[in-house]
């Protein structure tokens, strides 16, 4: 299943429909949660619905309550063994999920986390600061879990759907308030002995709608929150 978490991205939903139909190479739902979208992108998810009839895609209301909940509605309302978190950004190609499916189902890990900082960026593709912010916190995560982790931000990762139910345990139990939902993927992961590979991705500019990563202060706070109250969970088990 791909969890394609979405809002204000009218212009990028026929090219991830088409990206799927012609570059994947394994069977394959798609699963739009439009969170709150007050452009078109509904309609756009719901025409592409009508114009691929082939295809199974289904479109439904995310929370409005960010991303991590947006995939958390995706994941249960899924039906594939796998699931694939698919930014609508467009930033990550759809044929590099060939990869991620490969790296799962073959049993090279539990979690395949995917990291934009080992190839060259495509220029213009991630702003100084954001560099700057996912270099620091993958020193920071990787010291938590002790195990390197070489981009912790990067929103394309796939797991065992059966597996959701307890990273959501591990959310819950320790207060994990994160917003975008990457951090405690790779905690809980960590914490309960899944097998977490990095599988490098190419990384692309933006070509259309906007970043959701604007209050990078107020993302920076929430971020150092949830790694010191991991550090206690961590240090305490």
């Amino acid at each position: 299943s791909l969890i394609v978490p979405c809002k204000n991205e009218e212009k990028n939903i026929q090219k991830i429909v088409n990206d799927a139909k012609f570059d994947l190479e394994f069977p394959f739902e798609i699963i739009f949660v439009d969170d709150l979208s007050i452009d078109n992108t509904k309609n756009n998810i719901i025409q592409a619905i009508k114009d691929n009839p082939q295809l199974k895609i289904n479109v439904f209301d995310g929370p409005g309550k960010g991303k991590s909940r947006a995939v958390d509605f995706g994941v249960r309302n899924c039906d594939g063994f796998f699931c694939i978190i698919f930014d609508a950004d467009l930033t990550v190609k759809m044929k590099d999920m060939n990869s991620f499916y490969s790296a799962i189902s073959l049993g090279n890990g539990d979690i395949i986390n995917g990291s934009r900082l080992i190839y060259r960026l495509e220029k213009n593709s991630m702003k100084f600061l954001n560099y700057f912010g996912n270099k620091f916190f993958s020193s920071i995560i990787s010291y938590i879990i002790s195990s390197h982790v070489s981009d912790t931000l990067c929103g394309t990762k796939c797991f065992k759907k059966k597996d959701w139910e307890i990273f959501e345990k591990f959310r819950k139990k320790n207060k994990l308030d994160d917003i975008w939902g990457d951090f405690n993927i790779l905690f809980s992961a960590s914490f309960y002995g899944f097998k977490l590979i990095d599988l490098p991705v190419r990384y692309y500019e933006r070509l259309s709608g906007e970043t959701k990563m604007k209050k990078r202060f107020f993302y920076f706070i929430n971020m150092l929150k949830l790694c010191f109250k991991a550090f206690l969970v961590f240090k305490l088990k």
